[in-house]
């Protein structure tokens, strides 16, 4: 939710989703008084593991349209 900062980031996830160190990473930026908008891009509720690598890798790539 924005707070009316006067400074806003996007955070864009990795393949992995809105994981455990993306929320810490959106925890600490807040503290410093910025809004921080972290969108799930992967549409489902469960973000990977890391060690889901290879799995993660395989469903973006056979999503790609490149």
């Amino acid at each position: 939710m924005m707070k009316n900062h006067n400074m806003a980031i996007v955070l864009v996830h990795k393949i992995y989703g809105v994981n455990e160190h993306m929320k810490y990473m959106k925890e600490i930026l807040s503290k410093l008084g910025i809004d921080i908008v972290c969108p799930n891009l992967l549409h489902k509720k469960i973000s990977y593991l890391y060690r889901e690598e290879e799995f993660a890798y395989a469903k973006f790539h056979s999503k790609c349209w490149i």
